[in-house]
């Protein structure tokens, strides 16, 4: 007999049916009942002695091992989903700084001509990437706490959201190391062809 697990129900199917649409030709689990009136104790004790003798097999609660590995390929689900959404949004806001930033080579060009160095520019673009991002994540804020404070009080009866401090934490800051990043290289290529000269400026702002 196998165990067939689909939305949280269970069905038993004969072994004869399931057998002609299994991948493998051998049973991955084999469901014992025990007999009215039987210690349970002792058959869990003849369960694993068998077990013993047979290299990765294992005896345990059949329903809990199944609520555990579906909780577990769904959280493994949920990460790859994160990740991915998380990749392609850093993609998003660096190509979007990065246009933001290479369109400011007028901008720039002024500046180095009244007396403004590389590094001061640089400086200046990394805070203003900071204070960017700061007012990007207290927005983001704002906006999930409209959605989780309502669900929290819901189903927990609490207003404090239960939240990954640690993620979370990592979350935003590498957000910033992002935002700096992509500015500051953006902005060190904008200067590359930005003309430090009174001729090149002329070009630069024309």
């Amino acid at each position: 007999m196998r165990g067939a697990t689909a939305a949280r129900s269970y069905a038993l199917l004969p072994r004869s049916s399931t057998s002609r649409h299994a991948a493998g030709p051998l049973d991955d689990t084999v469901l014992v009942r025990t007999a009215p009136g039987a210690d349970r104790s002792a058959v869990a004790r003849e369960l694993k002695a068998l077990a013993a003798e047979f290299p990765g097999a294992r005896t345990g609660d059949g329903a809990t091992e199944s609520r555990s590995g579906s909780g577990a390929a769904a959280n493994l689900f949920v990460l790859l989903l994160l990740t991915m959404i998380n990749v392609f949004t850093a993609i998003a806001v660096a190509n979007t700084l990065s246009m933001a930033t290479a369109s400011r080579r007028r901008e720039f060009a002024l500046l180095r001509l009244a007396g403004a160095q590389s590094a001061q520019v640089l400086c200046m673009l990394a805070w203003e990437a900071v204070l960017t991002c700061v007012v990007a994540l207290l927005l983001a804020a704002v906006v999930c706490a409209s959605v989780l404070v309502p669900l929290s009080i819901a189903v927990t009866g609490s207003a404090v959201p239960a939240l990954a401090g640690g993620p979370l934490a990592a979350l935003a800051f590498g957000a910033a190391v992002a935002a700096v990043a992509t500015v500051t290289v953006a902005g060190r290529l904008a200067m590359r062809s930005a003309a430090a000269t009174p001729g090149g400026l002329a070009r630069a702002v024309s």
